[in-house]
Formats: structure tokens, C-alpha cells, sequence
């Protein structure tokens, strides 16, 4: 029977607690606040900003893919010309498949990270 008076002690004591919650009687005074948290409100000027936050990043997206694209390229023809200088046939033909397949996923990209860029302040 010693399970039963458990349970029957522990309903007790949650009941207990239950009330005082219940009623408001919390004790908060051993609950103190962090010791890096600021005594003083944070000003203005140092908050995040989101505005200026997504313009930087929509400027940095559109460079990097503009950048990527044009890496691409030129990484391509120089593959290309090594390629040819070597006379491998079939790896000028894989290569040409494999750009033929990059070339449209990385131009849509750039294509409306770049008309994103210059439409964003006409969208507002």
C-alpha cells in the first residue's frame, strides 16, 4: 500500500502548488537577471536594421551570381581550348552537356536576382 500513499502525497503536494500558483503567490527573488544583460536601454542607431539589412544582402546576392555566371563562362571556354589543344573528343562533348544544362539554371538566377535588384524600391 505504500504506492498508493506516493501517489496520494504527491497528488497532494501538486494540488499545493497548484493553489499557489493559482492565486499569485510565486516567489521570484532567487530568480536574478543575467550578468551580461544591459542595466541601460539599447539606443536606436545600434538595432537591426532590416531595411538596410535586405538591400545589402540583395546587392551582395546579385553580384555573387553575376560573378558565378561569368566564372562559369570563362571557366568553360578555357576547359574548352584545353580540351581541343588535347584532341579528347568525347570530353569536349561531355563538358558541352554539362554547360548546356548549367548555363540555363545559373542565367534564371541571375536573371531575377538582377531584375530584383532594380525593381525592389518600385515594389514598395
Amino acid at each position: 500500500m505504500s504506492g498508493d500513499e506516493d501517489l496520494s502525497t504527491s497528488a497532494a503536494s501538486s494540488s499545493s502548488s497548484t493553489d499557489s500558483t493559482a492565486s499569485g503567490n510565486r516567489d521570484f527573488s532567487s530568480i536574478s537577471a543575467p550578468q551580461d544583460f544591459p542595466s541601460e536601454p539599447v539606443r536606436q542607431g545600434s538595432l537591426f536594421e532590416p531595411v538596410k539589412h535586405h538591400a545589402e544582402t540583395a546587392s551582395k546576392l546579385a553580384t555573387w551570381l553575376v560573378g558565378i555566371l561569368g566564372g562559369s563562362v570563362g571557366l568553360y571556354f578555357i576547359l574548352l581550348a584545353i580540351l581541343a589543344a588535347c584532341s579528347a573528343v568525347e570530353s569536349t562533348k561531355q563538358l558541352t552537356t554539362a554547360f548546356t544544362a548549367w548555363l540555363p539554371v545559373i542565367s534564371g538566377l541571375v536573371g531575377g536576382a538582377i531584375t530584383y535588384y532594380f525593381t525592389r524600391d518600385a515594389n514598395s
